[in-house]
């Protein structure tokens, strides 16, 4: 008993323990103010950056972790001496460190990425892809229950008839996930659905958009479906951060239609490596950190969350290096690639042009913006510029006497005082949709009432 007692005597006042947590929290506090010194926003840019740029969110979490890697590193050398506040502290680090593993790994057990299966082959065997028609799926975004819904046409509108009735006028929509109204509620509350309740009875509005198409998607399904309708305009809405590219890939460019994923094969025979983002070599330790964390629910959740009391978006336009970012295609010069896909992309919209001027009907084109193009701080640098692509399309409309009209201006109008994007992505929210859907009704009123061909906005 006394020799047991003389043990815990020595436990109690440190001599028994305190070389081993002496050590410990010496290496533990250096390496934690170590790690924290060098774990900067330049080494992080450098790491896990495409272009050596990161948006504020992600540098406030960069600080945030610097201060408390250096605040433990800190607080365990102060106590080094302290075996038993060293050891609280050291179990206290070691213990949010497995609550955070723990917690990411119950978020993705609960909540799984899961494909919404919207997708099917085109039926007529010719190439692209449709919608699958009678859809009903709910899906929580944004803290909304969004309802995406198509018809038994295989269309995100009501159920419609493909006769058009005597005196009306029929105004058709096509177009990739915009127009479709991704994460709107509903699609009443897509831009096309304002459109529509802004409209009289005798306005009959259709949707085809399809999230994924590019111009030559849109030319095919014009010929195999819209064109059947009767409409007396066709509203091509394009996307200014990746129709040129839909479009310069093909409409054979997903392997896997289900999921559109696109076909390895045909991305790197059509874009130099350099400029392909998957294609380029990782470092093991930061491209395995990077892909945790993109794939991280709980880095979501947190990073989401954040956004609601942070600026809306970062305002530091950077011009993408690789196509997947969608501020490529404002670059002020583009690679020989590039261009190849603007000539070829301006070239199908001569089609489409010529398609649905074959049926006495009118076309009217409508340039989306990207968010980076919304919130850009600086419309104009050496190496970008805001009005690009569009200002292409612009002038292609001009020669035409294409109606046309851009966003752009408008949206960043309301930008000071109005998010128009869902957080986390770049897809319009309600107010998005509900914005646009009403520039582009007066914009439409104004050629229909006016006859005035807006290629000058």
């Amino acid at each position: 008993m006394p020799q047991i007692q003389k043990s815990r005597d020595k436990m109690t006042d440190g001599t028994f323990t305190s070389p081993t947590v002496k050590t410990i929290a010496t290496v533990s506090g250096l390496a934690l103010i170590l790690v924290g010194l060098v774990f900067n926003e330049w080494t992080a840019a450098l790491a896990f950056s495409d272009d050596n740029y990161l948006k504020l969110s992600t540098r406030i979490a960069i600080w945030g972790l610097e201060i408390l890697a250096v605040g433990f590193g800190v607080a365990l050398l102060a106590v080094r001496d302290k075996p038993t506040l060293a050891t609280n502290i050291l179990l206290s680090l070691a213990t949010l460190v497995v609550s955070l593993v723990v917690g990411d790994l119950a978020l993705r057990i609960e909540f799984p990425q899961e494909r919404l299966g919207i997708f099917m082959e085109n039926p007529s065997g010719a190439g692209s892809y449709r919608l699958k028609p009678d859809l009903e799926i709910d899906i929580e975004v944004d803290g909304r229950n969004v309802k995406f819904r198509t018809n038994s046409l295989g269309m995100a509108w009501r159920e419609i008839s493909r006769t058009k009735q005597p005196g009306i006028t029929r105004v058709a929509f096509v177009g990739d996930s915009f127009t479709m109204g991704q994460w709107a509620d509903d699609f009443s509350h897509s831009f096309v659905g304002v459109f529509d309740h802004l409209h009289n009875d005798d306005i009959e509005v259709l949707n085809f958009g399809v999230a994924g198409y590019g111009f030559s998607d849109v030319e095919l399904l014009l010929e195999e479906e819209v064109l059947s309708f009767s409409p007396d305009y066709v509203i091509l809405a394009e996307f200014n951060g990746n129709d040129f590219l839909d479009t310069y890939l093909g409409i054979e460019r997903y392997e896997l239609v289900e999921a559109l994923d696109v076909d390895p094969d045909v991305l790197l025979e059509k874009v130099p490596v350099e400029f392909i983002e998957s294609a380029q070599p990782e470092s093991g330790l930061a491209g395995g950190i990077r892909g945790y964390l993109f794939r991280s629910p709980l880095a979501t959740l947190i990073f989401g969350n954040w956004r609601s009391v942070l600026p809306r978006y970062s305002v530091d336009f950077q011009a993408g290096r690789y196509i997947n970012n969608t501020t490529f295609w404002s670059r002020t010069e583009y690679p020989p690639f590039a261009v190849a896909a603007a000539d070829t992309s301006l070239k199908v919209l001569q089609k489409i042009h010529s398609l649905v001027e074959g049926t006495d009907a009118d076309l009217a084109i409508v340039a989306i913006p990207t968010i980076q193009q919304v919130y850009a701080e600086i419309p104009v640098a050496e190496d970008y510029d805001i009005a690009l692509p569009q200002q292409l399309i612009k002038d292609f409309s001009a020669n035409l006497s294409i109606s046309y009209l851009d966003l752009l201006p408008e949206m960043r109008r309301q930008a000071p005082t109005s998010e128009l994007y869902v957080r986390g992505d770049g897809h319009f929210n309600n107010e998005g949709h509900r914005l646009a859907g009403e520039v582009i009704s007066a914009f439409f009123d104004q050629i229909v009432v006016d006859g005035k061909r807006y290629t000058d906005r």
